[in-house]
């Protein structure tokens, strides 16, 4: 039964789940670009740089390239490449020559003004130029009057790089960029909520789990506003600053180091599976060793961080997804739900690096589709954290109860009791609320578990403590003293009132009839009253006032009360 009530409190997760994969599908059919005529691209050969005049006036000793792709990877070779590209005939309408915003350090770019003119556009990635603020990529208006006539672009690179060049009207610019800004806005709303609200859970439950959840978000939340450009683009004082390294390679690298640290935590491999979480702790080891070579000094013009960091970046997919299936096949809780939330951007890390080494052609989904992937993975991740927040909270509130209360009556047991009291004693003592204790016993109790056993005699205690459950005022604390003895702190309540509850309890147990085998069992209580007063000096006093009352009502007896 328990286990059926655990599948339908599940239930809404799942749906959740279930959403954030709708989600998923929706931005990624948001920014798959329409198709569209593809501009003539070519690629200078035999030279890394040349003076822009030779090229702008065609010398007829520079050798282009046959027709290029307009989504194409520029190999690791030169840092300076040359493009030419003919945008075909004019349409009619506006048209733009777009550019994905990608990582170059500088972009030159001359667009053809009128029959002979050209007008020089100088960008870059890291110091955009504010008159080219579309958010998605770098776009140059192309002069109507200078239809036929192509435009140069003199691109400065460091290591391989993924171009996406292309022509477009004003029209497609402006929904491109439409899609582009709600599929960001949504992933970074999302990103930002699943931050804050597993924070929160760090702060109560001081879980290093959650902090990990936190820092590998938002280090990777961080590299995507990095890896686009985004960051450079909003705040022009990021242009600056003069960091050592890659800001974007860091990023990623401390983003993945914190995803395994989750990992390790969420699925428990530390006590579940041991190669796993060895392989998983040497992996985040590396990845925070390739951290550190991005910001040792001189590593922005060296090649070799770049070469550790691919090498790297290139184990974690294979070998989480390593970790994964031995997870599933040991039928490890959460594993399925972590593969659902990883998949989607283990599948693009894993697309990234093929296309890094040449293995793969590239697409703009190798880069722009890392924000919904990371959005995804963030809110399916932060959906199963706060489930096992809620349930480390439940198991938590059980714990202390089973701590705190009897397993047989649940009412309180006497260590928690005699915590009540004393709290109840020190309001007494410092601000005179009034306090009156009821000291319970069950008449003839010995002879019930010698006749009829102890199971008989627990099911006497159990409907004994319902019947007097049910008559206690709110304020009221019950607590199981021990055996068949029990007490009722009544704060707030005078003698009088007392008296009221102790003869009503005696009533009610009195008319209790437990079924046996041998007929029924007849029950009785007794119980003594005491209040605190000035005659009282400690709380311990309290209670061996209210016992000797009741010693004094069973020795008349019983089935009465009496008044210390």
């Amino acid at each position: 039964m328990g286990d059926h009530r655990r599948g339908v409190a599940q239930r809404p997760w799942a749906r959740g789940w279930y959403a954030c994969l709708l989600l998923f599908l929706a931005a990624w059919a948001c920014l798959t670009p329409s198709q569209a005529a593809t501009p003539q691209l070519h690629m200078l050969l035999g030279s890394d740089d040349i003076p822009a005049e030779l090229a702008l006036a065609g010398a007829p000793g520079l050798r282009w390239s046959e027709p290029l792709p307009n989504q194409m990877m520029f190999p690791a070779g030169g840092r300076v490449r040359w493009l030419r590209l003919d945008p075909g005939p004019q349409a009619g309408s506006q048209r733009w020559v777009t550019l994905a915003r990608l990582p170059m350090r500088s972009i030159d770019v001359w667009l053809p003004q009128g029959a002979t003119g050209w007008h020089h556009h100088h960008d870059g990635f890291f110091q955009p130029n504010p008159d080219h603020r579309a958010l998605h990529a770098f776009a140059w208006p192309l002069d109507p009057a200078a239809d036929g006539r192509p435009v140069y672009l003199r691109i400065e690179h460091g290591g391989r790089l993924f171009l996406d060049v292309d022509v477009s009207s004003t029209e497609g610019v402006m929904a491109m960029e439409s899609k582009f800004v709600a599929v960001l806005a949504t992933c970074l709303t999302v990103l930002a909520v699943m931050l804050l609200a597993n924070l929160m859970f760090w702060l109560n439950l001081r879980d290093r789990m959650y902090l990990l959840y936190v820092g590998a978000m938002a280090a990777l939340s961080s590299w995507l506003v990095f890896a686009t450009g985004l960051g450079y683009l909003w705040v022009s004082g990021l242009a600056d600053w003069r960091w050592p390294g890659s800001p974007s390679g860091l990023l990623l690298a401390l983003g993945n180091a914190a995803l395994l640290g989750f990992m390790h935590g969420f699925l428990g491999l530390a006590t579940g599976d041991r190669l796993a979480a060895r392989t998983i702790r040497v992996l985040a080891t590396a990845l925070l060793v390739v951290a550190l070579c991005f910001v040792l000094p001189g590593s922005g013009g060296a090649r070799w961080p770049g070469l550790l960091a691919s090498w790297t970046f290139s184990l974690v997919p294979p070998l989480m997804l390593w970790v994964l299936v031995r997870q599933l096949q040991r039928r490890a809780p959460g594993t399925w739900l972590f593969a659902l939330a990883w998949l989607p951007y283990g599948t693009l890390s894993a697309i990234r690096t093929a296309v890094t080494w040449g293995w793969v052609d590239p697409s703009p989904w190798t880069l722009f589709g890392a924000a919904p992937a990371i959005a995804f993975q963030s809110l399916v991740l932060g959906l199963a954290a706060v489930q096992r927040a809620l349930e480390l909270r439940q198991e938590r509130d059980l714990a202390l109860r089973l701590a705190s209360h009897d397993p047989l009556t649940a009412t309180l047991n006497r260590r928690e009791g005699e915590a009540r009291l004393a709290h109840m004693w020190q309001a007494w003592h410092q601000r005179h609320v009034p306090l009156s204790v009821l000291f319970v016993d069950m008449d003839r109790f010995k002879q019930v578990n010698d006749r009829h056993g102890h199971e008989i005699g627990d099911r006497c205690l159990r409907v004994v403590t319902e019947a007097v459950r049910e008559l206690l005022p709110p304020r009221a604390v019950f607590v199981r003293w021990g055996g068949d003895e029990f007490i009722v702190l009544l704060p707030g309540i005078r003698v009088d009132e007392a008296l009221r509850l102790a003869n009503d309890i005696v009533s009610a147990v009195d008319v209790i009839r437990v079924s046996t085998e041998d007929g029924h069992v007849a029950l009785g209580a007794s119980v003594g009253i005491a209040q605190a007063g000035e005659a009282v000096d400690s709380a311990a006093s309290l209670v061996r006032r209210a016992d000797q009352a009741l010693y004094r009502a069973k020795h008349e007896g019983g089935a009465r009360v009496a008044l210390a």
